[in-house]
């Protein structure tokens, strides 16, 4: 017995090799400065104009040197602090061969005077100035209050509390 492709066999062939041959979709955005790299920014979405939110990442320094966080900066925030729980602080130490989390009620980052709205799943930009690897910039992707954002579509958002 011979067996011959059929149309339908030779269009799911076709199919399958144009989907295996695309990119697996991104599951979290990443930026590098030197020894320094940045894991999935995020922020919380903003509903009214003036608003502060907080912007959340994880921050991995791989080289032999530590580094400082001095400052981060957002054309959309009239400013920006760098906090740990509810305290300012002026800068942020990062170890070497260390990581730092940002989490809610422990480090993060308070974006003041959020200058417009901004929904769930849109993408701004952040500028985060580092003492040795410089200026880092990068793009916040904003997520529901009440969720960590997962990925850059939304899709695999984890709901908190």
């Amino acid at each position: 017995m011979t067996l011959r492709p059929t149309l339908f066999t030779a269009f799911f062939i076709a199919l399958l090799m144009v989907f295996s041959a695309s990119p697996a979709p991104s599951i979290a955005h990443e930026y590098e400065a030197g020894s320094l790299s940045l894991y999935h920014p995020y922020a919380y979405e903003v509903k009214l104009k003036g608003e502060a939110t907080n912007a959340y990442m994880t921050i991995n320094n791989e080289g032999a040197e530590g580094d400082v966080l001095l400052r981060a900066t957002s054309p959309i925030a009239t400013s920006i602090d760098i906090v740990n729980e509810e305290e300012k602080m002026d800068k942020l130490e990062i170890g070497s061969r260390a990581s730092v989390k940002f989490k809610m009620h422990g480090i993060h980052l308070r974006l003041n005077g959020v200058k417009k709205t901004i929904k769930p799943g849109t993408r701004q930009p952040i500028t985060l100035v580092f003492e040795h690897a410089g200026e880092v910039k990068a793009q916040l992707i904003f997520t529901k209050l009440g969720e960590i954002s997962l990925c850059d579509d939304g899709s695999h958002n984890k709901t908190i509390g």
